[in-house]
């Protein structure tokens, strides 16, 4: 005889559990007055950039390619360059960063697109 335990066939080893119950959480009731206010209130204003797109109609591209949209982009090669600036500058930037939740390299990125374009105008 061996010492092996004999496993138990599977309908009574899942006996003892309890079926699962599913709560639907606690929503507010929403006022007939604020349904129709949300159904009723007018639609988002577009952009000229969105009213541009939407005038062009159908996309221009020939059969067998992606429209231009759905074409692949590439991406600019980022190197790292090191600087040095003011101090107050530089908190101002990390201030204005957070405040906005936008990244640092990017605010600085487009100063200096935004102050290439005013040098190169005139």
């Amino acid at each position: 005889m061996s010492n092996r335990t004999v496993a138990r066939p599977a309908s009574t080893a899942f006996a003892n559990l309890k079926p699962t119950i599913i709560r639907q959480p606690a929503r507010s009731p929403v006022s007939a007055e604020s349904e129709a206010r949300l159904l009723d209130s007018p639609p988002l204003e577009t952009t000229p950039a969105i009213q541009a797109v939407a005038e062009q109609g159908p996309s221009t591209a020939l059969p067998g390619q992606m429209p231009a949209l759905l074409q692949r982009r590439r991406k600019p090669v980022l190197i790292p360059v090191t600087f040095r600036m003011p101090q107050p500058l530089k908190d101002r930037l990390e201030k204005i960063a957070a405040m906005y939740e936008i990244n640092q390299t990017d605010l600085i990125n487009e100063a200096i697109e935004l102050n290439l374009k005013r040098y190169l105008a005139e």
